[in-house]
């Protein structure tokens, strides 16, 4: 698909899942600023454009497309159906397309709020918590549920809002600020399986573990020293230690180490038993494949930093992978 004209520029784009459908941000297409446009796949064309926040992101699940500004007062989420059309507005929330969830903490009174979930498939509310303090609410989605911080532990509910286990004495651990989970370049990560601490941990050492939503058994726990969720996605998780500011790779369902004392490296993938990282290098970025503490291979280095669409890694405007 084609700029209209030399002064447009495209930032980003999502797919409807009928793969004939596209929203795109784009640059310089009238004179306020960014807009969204939609676009008919199968020739090219624009259907129409809409405004968009400067900071906004574009995200599709199924035939609907969601348009979601930088948190604000006023913030809303626009829904459009795959020709354009104005669908829905939802309040602010934390979109997870991958679990088809929009996440909401909506002001309840003084110093409290409360937690909202809605379904991106029917724009439903699934689930509503009383309120709590501020602060004291969170939730984390995964594909087929989402768990809930509560006074007495975790719950898990499955997509439709219905409670399935209860992980007491647990809460939810989220990525340290300014993680890959709160990039403004895409949607919040969302991991195969919450990861979880016990809510009394004192002292220097503090376990993460990863519990069944079905069950509630845990399923593998580790102690670490002071220990940060960098990132969590898919099928891993990356964990930094504060005593000597290295990272690992873990699996989210085994606990297994697939990649040990990383340093400045992100994460593009894995295998589930190797991992795939873009790592500093004097001359740019290097592509790495790492099993364990063991660097199998290495590409580079390319100036851009290395990134994956749809599966395939691209650097300096080449394919890699």
């Amino acid at each position: 698909m084609d700029s209209p004209d030399d002064r447009t520029e495209f930032r980003s784009c999502a797919i409807a899942e009928s793969d004939v459908s596209a929203a795109c941000l784009v640059e310089g297409l009238t004179d306020d600023g960014q807009a969204v446009v939609f676009a008919d796949l199968g020739n090219g064309s624009i259907r129409r454009s809409v405004p968009a926040a400067d900071r906004a992101i574009v995200v599709a699940h199924r035939d609907r497309f969601f348009v979601v500004p930088e948190r604000s007062a006023r913030s809303r989420i626009e829904v459009y159906d795959r020709e354009g059309g104005l669908a829905a507005t939802l309040p602010y929330g934390e979109v997870y397309p991958r679990s088809g969830l929009v996440v909401s903490r909506e002001e309840a009174g003084r110093d409290t709020e409360r937690l909202v979930v809605r379904s991106m498939t029917t724009l439903a509310e699934v689930f509503r918590q009383e309120p709590r303090k501020v602060g004291h609410t969170g939730a984390n989605p995964f594909p087929g549920g989402f768990a809930v911080d509560t006074d007495s532990g975790v719950d898990y509910f499955d997509s439709d809002g219905n409670p399935t286990t209860t992980v007491r004495g647990a809460r939810l651990e989220r990525a340290a600020p300014g993680g890959v989970l709160s990039t403004r370049l895409g949607p919040a990560g969302e991991s195969i399986l919450p990861i979880l601490t016990d809510r009394d941990t004192t002292g220097n050492e503090k376990p993460l573990f990863v519990a069944s939503p079905m069950s509630g058994k845990t399923l593998w726990r580790w102690m670490f020293d002071h220990p940060v969720v960098v990132f969590s996605d898919g099928g891993t998780v990356v964990i930094k230690r504060g005593g000597d500011e290295t990272e690992g790779v873990f699996d989210v369902s085994t606990g297994a180490i697939l990649a040990d004392h990383l340093n400045d490296a992100d994460l593009l993938g894995s295998d589930g038993r190797r991992v795939l990282v873009s790592a500093p290098t004097a001359g740019g970025h290097q592509l790495e494949a790492i099993d364990g503490a063991e660097t199998l291979w290495e590409y580079g280095p390319y100036a851009s930093d290395p990134v994956v669409i749809a599966g395939k890694v691209y650097a300096d405007t080449e394919r890699l992978l």
